[in-house]
Parts: structure tokens; sequence; C-alpha cells
């Protein structure tokens, strides 16, 4: 999925993460398909500079997002 999301989605990330919405420090977090049967939800962690394989603060983040509006339980 990363690999999908860096050649069919790489101008959202740049609108997103790149100056003037974004800057240098920025992560964000894609929400995807889950990859496997017992999985909620995916994930595609996004910066400035491309897709990361992991984000800890983004983790915790986005578990606070999805417990806050219902979306995850």
């Amino acid at each position: 999925k990363r690999r999908a999301a860096r050649e069919q989605l790489d101008h959202l990330r740049r609108a997103l993460m790149w100056e003037p919405r974004g800057h240098a420090d920025m992560y964000g977090a894609l929400l995807t398909e889950p990859v496997t049967p017992d999985g909620d939800l995916g994930v595609l962690f996004l910066h400035n500079e491309g897709f990361s394989t992991m984000c800890g603060h983004g983790v915790i983040a986005l578990a606070k997002v999805l417990l806050d509006t219902g979306m995850l339980d």
C-alpha cells in the first residue's frame, strides 16, 4: 500500500505536508482498508519527505481521534 500511495497519491501528500499548509515537522495519517481479516483499519503515515513505516506520535494521535469520533471502540 505504501508503494501504491507513493506512486498514486504523492501529490496529495505534498499538498498537505508542504508549506503553506504543512511544515518540516508535520506528520499525517491516511486511513486505508485493513490488510488482515482481524484488522479494523489500515494506516499509512506521511510527512514532508515521504511515507513512513511507523510514527509513534502518529499512532497515539490517531488512536485518540478514532476513539473520540467513535470510529473505533
